[in-house]
């Protein structure tokens, strides 16, 4: 049973109760170029000088560190177990030990990381005086010298717990080693809670409008398939039988009075927009504070609802300048103020409009005329006015993709959510020997999707109108 800073996550996660997902793993990435330098902020805040060299403590090695020095490639390993802080500090009393965390408080993972830390420094005969998680700091802001940007959490107690639990879960592994030799001892670590195999969520989770604990119960009930739903249940609202109608029936439900109200507020010609921002913890340009979201890229698909012609534009901004005010220009030259804006959950589209328009009060008004066009699709399907089988209680815009189509437009993408395109998009700051031209490809590709699936989402809508 080896562990590393990976698979010791594994082992302490807990799985998620059927029916409910787990945390996507992408939720909790943070790339390595973006982790190297924000430690670089953090070794100017610590103040002592640094050693950059790799070198890796085991039980053989003799000991040939200098007192208070940061180091920042420094491996322990025990028993083919091994660990590497992100930064150590040596002092006559033992290891400080630090661990990068990229938000506002402590999370899990890197208490975890550090919980192992602790066991192999403990098992190769040395101290751990304190354990601390770099966080960011909430109010800091880069035009003040008074705050520093990374707040420290001691975390020493909950460490040497992980500690103890790893302990005594690698005792128990060994014992059951000897009582079963063909047990492979070097496997990965499996995880301690698993509870369920996976398996495909039962209909009764997907039914919408219903807490928890009630899908639950009729789950345990057997009561598992929108047919046995509809056959069981008698206490269904309106909306609930209509989505089992539609998953059992495969047909669609929609209200043709609002259906009709909706498109016939729209203009001939029609925008499809979507924008990709991103926010880079340590604030960059023109931020002043963590965090900050600022737009960087815009796609717009122009459809001709007589003729059926598509045009499309897209518009890259890369972070090498303030461009906020050319991304508003071209927002402007690009959008039609008397044309109607079609966005799927029109939330941070107007934020970002606004915020642009108080920026640059003498485009305050041609932005403004923009906001007045922006139609939002998203409460069709969010209100129930349209169910879709294959929507499954889920109302993003790639789930009703793949209502609409049974060939996912997205697989073929590198990029297949704006998380990552906002992942890709913060490499150009931290590599300098990245693909600068790939990048904005890949990213481009994305949001351009978006916009096209936009385009299939509202071709649909009309032809269920025509029935």
């Amino acid at each position: 049973m080896i562990l590393t800073d990976d698979s010791v996550i594994k082992l302490f996660q807990t799985k998620a109760p059927i029916g409910r997902p787990n945390t996507p793993a992408y939720a909790l990435y943070n790339t390595q170029e973006e982790c190297d330098y924000l430690l670089n902020h953090a070794i100017k805040e610590l103040n002592l000088p640094v050693n950059r060299s790799p070198y890796t403590i085991t039980p053989d090695t003799h000991l040939k560190l200098e007192f208070n020095m940061i180091y920042t490639q420094l491996t322990f390993s025990y028993s083919q177990h091994y660990s590497k802080p992100d930064l150590i500090i040596y002092t006559e009393k033992g290891f400080t030990i630090f661990k990068l965390c990229i938000s506002y408080n402590p999370i899990k993972h890197p208490i975890r990381r550090l919980g192992l830390t602790y066991f192999i420094i403990s098992q190769l005969g040395y101290r751990t005086t304190s354990s601390y998680l770099l966080c960011i700091n909430p109010h800091f802001r880069i035009d003040h010298n008074k705050t520093q940007f990374f707040k420290r959490f001691n975390i020493t107690s909950k460490t040497k717990n992980i500690a103890s639990k790893i302990s005594r879960y690698l005792e128990s592994i060994s014992k059951q080693s000897n009582q079963h030799p063909d047990i492979d001892s070097k496997e990965p670590a499996t995880n301690l809670n698993d509870t369920h195999s996976n398996t495909t969520i039962p209909d009764i989770f997907q039914l919408i409008d219903m807490p928890y604990k009630q899908k639950a119960f009729y789950y345990e009930e057997g009561i598992l398939s929108f047919h046995d739903i509809l056959q069981s249940l008698s206490t269904l609202s309106d909306i609930q039988r209509k989505q089992c109608l539609v998953e059992t029936t495969q047909q669609p439900f929609f209200e043709p009075s609002y259906l009709n109200s909706f498109l016939t507020r729209l203009t001939p010609n029609i925008q499809f927009f979507d924008i990709e921002a991103c926010q880079f913890p340590y604030p960059i340009f023109f931020a002043k504070t963590p965090f900050e979201t600022f737009p960087f890229l815009f796609s717009i698909h122009y459809l001709h609802t007589h003729t059926k012609q598509e045009d499309h534009t897209i518009q890259f901004f890369y972070p090498d300048s303030d461009f906020r005010r050319k991304f508003a220009e071209s927002l402007i030259t690009h959008l039609n103020p008397n044309q109607s804006i079609i966005i799927f959950d029109a939330t941070m589209e107007r934020k970002l409009l606004s915020e642009l328009a108080y920026l640059f009060p003498d485009l305050r008004n041609k932005l403004n005329k923009l906001l007045d066009q922006f139609v939002d699709i998203s409460p069709l399907f969010l209100n129930h006015h349209v169910m879709l089988p294959g929507m499954q209680g889920k109302y993003s815009i790639k789930q009703i993709i793949h209502a609409i189509t049974p060939a996912n437009p997205y697989d073929s993408l590198t990029v297949q959510s704006g998380f990552f395109a906002s992942h890709h998009y913060k490499t150009l700051i931290y590599d300098s020997n990245t693909e600068k031209i790939a990048i904005k490809n890949i990213i481009s590709d994305y949001c351009k999707m978006d916009t096209y699936s936009l385009v299939l989402i509202y071709n649909h809508l009309h032809s269920l109108s025509l029935k």
